[in-house]
């Protein structure tokens, strides 16, 4: 796997244009690292030949009991039969597992440990040319370090580090915690890869670019579908306009990105919201501002001076 960014794939990442599905990654001035599923979402357009990774869908399922999706329990064997019908080879795939909130914490742990287990064995066997994955959680920095360690004693040689979403603007205590995690891998085995789910803030891209490890998040969707955000990237930090009804005028600058670009050919501005095409448009441009936002973050001038040429 390569560290990096790895935007999320959700449902209906597309566009129609002249009858033709254009899918949001056609509308980027560079693509991200890789793309993230989550085996709860059901899209009907996927990237050919672009690195992969298949998350069991922990997020969706967080407020249950018994894990389910669609009505099916969610099992290695679940994970397995899915990953084996639509990764391919070199995708990671995640382990299932179950966020420690609520009131059965010991019966999500548990749960935890006994799924890692059977979901390692069946991948060597069934899907030995994909990477297993699986997630480090804990409620204390003591239970996530040791947590890592029993992973990487199982055999997982990919971990991902869970659960900080709900701490997000906690960056400092963040960062502390996963670095810690993942030193306590690296300093007797430097080739376990880490990616780090649900974080994908400009300044988290700063820091694990520095750490050496992949991560992934789709806050640029929320804040284009829910917040009706327009995002525009300014010297690595993103900037929020409101979207504006069709009938007024839009206060967030001209941009000049590929989907603004792209979408201006059909009467279609971002900027505003009142229609699907407005929304998904919203949406690619705030990936590419996010990952322009990334660039900065982590220094790579020569791409971020290309991607501002004025419209």
């Amino acid at each position: 796997m390569k560290p990096g960014f790895y935007a999320v794939i959700g449902n209906s990442d597309y566009i129609r244009l002249n009858e033709s599905k254009i899918p949001i990654w056609e509308l980027l001035d560079e693509q991200p690292t890789g793309w993230l599923r989550s085996l709860a979402s059901r899209p009907t357009v996927m990237p050919d030949r672009q690195p992969m990774i298949w998350d069991c869908g922990a997020f969706g399922y967080r407020n249950l009991d018994i894990p389910q999706i669609r009505g099916r329990f969610v099992t290695a064997h679940f994970c397995i039969y899915q990953y084996a019908r639509l990764s391919k080879p070199g995708d990671a795939i995640v382990a299932p597992d179950h966020l420690l909130t609520g009131n059965r914490i010991d019966e999500r742990r548990k749960f935890n440990g006994q799924q890692v287990i059977e979901f390692i064995k069946l991948a060597a066997l069934k899907l030995p040319d994909r990477i297993p994955m699986a997630v480090v959680h804990g409620l204390t920095l003591a239970e996530r370090i040791q947590r890592a360690i029993e992973l990487y004693e199982i055999g997982y040689r990919a971990v991902g580090i869970g659960g900080l979403v709900a701490g997000a603007r906690n960056f400092h205590s963040s960062r502390i915690a996963i670095a810690a995690t993942i030193e306590a891998i690296r300093q007797f085995d430097t080739n376990v890869h880490f990616h780090v789910f649900g974080l994908c803030s400009p300044r988290y891209a700063r820091a694990f670019n520095q750490l050496k490890v992949s991560f992934d998040g789709s806050t640029y969707a929320k804040e284009a579908f829910i917040a009706r955000n327009f995002l525009m990237n300014q010297g690595g930090k993103l900037v929020r306009y409101p979207a504006a009804k069709t009938d007024t005028k839009a206060i967030a600058p001209r941009c000049c990105c590929r989907a603004c670009k792209i979408l201006r050919q059909y009467q279609i501005d971002p900027r505003y919201y009142g229609s699907r095409q407005h929304d998904i448009g919203r949406l690619a441009h705030n990936l590419n501002q996010l990952l322009l936002a990334h660039n900065h973050a982590t220094n790579t001038l020569a791409t971020c001076q290309l991607f501002q040429l004025q419209c």
